[in-house]
């Protein structure tokens, strides 16, 4: 088992296309991820891909972001996880899980985060429970590319990084732009 994290910026055309053809196998029936950059956030300069390899061949991956946001305490930064996904040959076998934990690894232990959060739907509250990740019930607002606020679909959820979960302020959070 093997997890590497690389910059996005750093991927060669061969990497973004392994994550790409992963991406595609993994949501067959999600078609804006064969046609947008990874879903639709914009890239930025310190986006990470933590990737996953068996025996060589990519069979998990996850993006993590850097996002400035507003709440009612003020800034924060929060690490945005997203594109969290297995093989279809590979599922239930541990590769999102340790994406996960590297990356939660990652955020613990370094100074730009002050915490995690992600968007997922009902089916996967569990697997990110088991996890550490805490469900919010916060509003969280993005600002798609019409510019106009809007709740984030889906659940959100927390985990720990710089600072712990008795720190999360609480109230509105404002994405500063579109979620991920």
């Amino acid at each position: 088992m093997d997890v590497t994290c690389i910059s996005e910026r750093d991927l060669t055309p061969c990497q973004a296309g392994e994550i790409l053809l992963l991406q595609h196998l993994a949501y067959p029936d999600t078609p804006h991820f064969a046609m947008r950059r990874w879903c639709h956030s914009p890239l930025e300069g310190d986006d990470l891909w933590f990737a996953f390899r068996r025996q060589g061949r990519l069979v998990g991956s996850l993006r993590l972001l850097h996002r400035r946001t507003k709440t009612v305490s003020g800034e924060m930064v929060l690490g945005g996880i997203g594109n969290v996904c297995s093989h279809p040959d590979a599922r239930g076998q541990g590769a999102a899980r340790a994406c996960m934990r590297a990356a939660a690894e990652y955020m613990r232990h370094g100074d730009k985060i002050d915490f995690g959060m992600l968007f997922c739907a009902k089916g996967v509250l569990e697997f990110y429970g088991k996890l550490g990740w805490r469900r919010i019930s916060d509003e969280v607002l993005r600002a798609p590319e019409t510019g106009q606020s809007e709740p984030v679909r889906g659940f959100a959820m927390i985990c720990p990084a710089r600072r712990g979960l008795e720190d999360w302020p609480g109230g509105t959070v404002d994405l500063n732009g579109d979620d991920w």
